[in-house]
């Protein structure tokens, strides 16, 4: 979703905080990024609903950050709009949660068990927003809006172990130093420290440079600059003085033309338009081109010479890109096993064949046991088993009652049975019971306070108008929610985060699928709720689907002419009042209001 209006920023700001997300108010600064309270303190904890409330009431931020690292549970990979990272994030499967004004985006990945820095250009243009960091997802700037591609839900949040190899080693290279959390209330930019550094570089180049290699050299020191992890606007300044120096040295073909700063400046470019590699120091690192002209490097490692690599980085990038696809398809048929399987399974599956697929396969095995996430059989060679560890944790001691969805029903069904974000109601009628006027009074009494879509399998335009013009006091112009007409595939139209009703869905073979149904509906619904009506027989007690359909629904409902039972309701709204049994008689009259006959009672049996 994309947004700027204040209102519906802090909407979702106040969502992300109830995702156990720490925000705060954004929007400051020349480049929209400075926040704008003192925000150290939320470091180290959440800010509170109440605390959102009162920035929303005082300032009225336009933009809302989120804080990361420990507190948040996440850090964030910033795309600053690098085709080689989208690339490379493509590759094994991970999609943004949020895509920046400019066409970056951001990645939210689950917080390892390590404390992850914030950090500048770990691959050109790419950085990390990790412990004293904070990045803004929801709001507007001049540049435009952020758009939420989707919300990170513990669920949705990108394991580390999915990132790609590169980056995790990157990531947990850099973060061996000690983390310093920032006390500055300004934008959320890292910072390079290249004191020093910088200069040490430039000396060791401009001492090679008059080798006769003045243009190598200076593609080399961007390459160096770029690979010390110094960004490439304190990298700049550093390049020009460079070419200040070597200005009148000889180019590499021996002809007296001056080294200008434009040349200097698009070596840097170049350069930084590559991933960053393992730094050496230009005089350890010797430059030649190859018969294509594709540029190589040799970097020698002690004072013996020992030979570390020589390599092309076109070479690099194709190697790095097969291996990231195989781990990925590795990682995703592992995740699919039960039991014990064998490599050669595996290598069947995947189509694994030549031996360097083989070795890579080794490798990315030896991984996934170093991370935990297989183990080899103790006595049987070339067997392993995935090690299944994902649960929810249900943190019971700090829940509350608040997230129960104040949702009204006909006959007062609310007063027995609760409901709450993501769960599924079912409504069993059998032909000519009041189904669809069950449905249509939902809407009437709720489409004030929830956005409601309207899913509809056996009526057109005319008379679904005709329906709601039956009911009194209300003008066509009064209809608040939304109608589509659809017969299947419901999961594909689910709309996140909203009431979703279905009417109905249709089960004419395999009816010992609906289970399946209602659960691919469910892993849609977000923060939303779905309501979905079945046809039954008369006088039986369960839909299409029989009891196979009663796993999934919370509250379940089954409906003759004139009565109506909660045959499952999973959420006693009353302590000690058990809802299963609950019958009430009713009669429907002008077509559309329901008066109770007999009151609420258990039905005995």
């Amino acid at each position: 979703m994309t947004t700027a209006n204040r209102a519906d920023v802090f909407a979702v700001a106040y969502k992300f905080r109830t995702l156990g997300r720490c925000v705060i108010p954004s929007g400051g600064g020349d480049k929209y990024k400075k926040a704008q309270i003192k925000w150290s303190p939320f470091q180290k904890r959440l800010s509170t609903e109440a605390e959102l409330q009162n920035w929303q009431k005082k300032l009225n931020p336009s933009v809302w950050a989120m804080i990361t690292g420990k507190v948040s549970g996440c850090f964030i990979v910033d795309n600053d709009s690098s085709r080689e990272a989208t690339e490379m994030m493509d590759l094994v499967g991970l999609k943004p949660h949020t895509r920046t004004p400019r066409g970056g985006s951001h990645y939210c990945i689950k917080q390892p068990d390590f404390p992850v820095k914030t950090m500048v250009d770990i691959m050109p243009h790419v950085d990390i927003r990790g412990e004293g960091g904070y990045a803004n997802f929801v709001g507007g700037t001049p540049d435009g809006a952020y758009e939420i591609l989707q919300y990170p839900t513990d669920d949705s949040l990108i394991p580390f172990e999915s990132l790609p190899l590169f980056l995790q080693e990157r990531i947990k290279a850099e973060s061996q130093t000690p983390v310093k959390v920032s006390s500055s209330a300004d934008e959320d930019q890292p910072h390079s420290n290249v004191t020093g550094l910088g200069d040490r570089i430039v000396k060791q180049a401009v001492g090679k440079a008059k080798e006769g290699t003045r243009n190598a050299t200076g593609f080399d020191l961007a390459c160096q600059l770029r690979d010390n992890r110094i960004t490439q606007a304190d990298a700049s300044p550093l390049m020009l003085q460079y070419a200040n120096a070597v200005r009148d040295l000889p180019s590499d073909n021996g002809k007296q033309s001056p080294y200008t700063e434009k040349e200097a400046l698009e070596s840097l470019a170049s350069a930084y338009r590559r991933a960053p590699r393992e730094p050496c120091t230009t005089a350890e690192r010797t430059h030649m081109y190859n018969a294509s002209g594709q540029d190589e490097y040799e970097a020698k490692g002690d004072k013996n010479g020992t030979h570390i690599r020589t390599t092309s980085l076109q070479n690099e990038v194709r190697d790095l890109s097969r291996f990231e696809g195989l781990s990925k398809r590795v990682r995703l048929w592992v995740e699919d096993t039960t039991g014990w399987w064998e490599t050669r399974e595996l290598d069947s599956d995947l189509n694994i064949r030549g031996s360097r697929d083989k070795e890579n396969r080794k490798k990315i095995l030896q991984r996934l046991r170093e991370q935990g996430v297989i183990e080899q059989h103790p006595k049987i060679n070339k067997q392993y088993r995935f090690i299944n560890t994902r649960v929810t944790s249900l943190e019971f001691k700090t829940a509350s009652n608040t997230g129960i969805l104040p949702l009204r029903w006909p006959m007062g069904i609310e007063r027995y049975v609760n409901l709450f974000s993501g769960n599924i109601a079912v409504v069993a009628g059998s032909p000519n019971s009041g189904k669809t006027a069950l449905l249509l009074n939902l809407i009437h009494l709720n489409q004030d306070t929830f956005p409601i879509y309207y899913f509809c399998s056996e009526m057109g335009a005319v008379e679904l108008r005709n329906r709601l013009d039956q009911f009194p006091g209300m003008s066509i112009e009064d209809w608040k929610f939304q109608a589509k007409e659809r017969a299947s595939a419901f999961a594909d139209i689910i709309e996140p985060d909203c009431v979703n009703i279905i009417d109905y869905l249709e089960m004419t073979t395999e009816l010992y699928e609906v289970n399946t149904h209602l659960t691919a509906i469910s892993r849609k619904l977000g923060t939303g709720l779905a309501l979905v009506a079945l046809q039954k027989k008369q006088g039986a007690t369960f839909g299409r689907g029989q009891e196979f359909g009663l796993e999934k629904p919370k509250l379940y409902l089954s409906m003759d002419r004139g009565k109506l039972q909660i045959v499952k309701g999973k959420s006693w709204a009353v302590k000690n009042v058990d809802p299963h049994g609950l019958e009430v008689g009713f009669k429907i009259a002008g077509g559309c209001q329901f008066e109770i006959t007999r009151a609420w009672d258990w039905v005995k049996p």
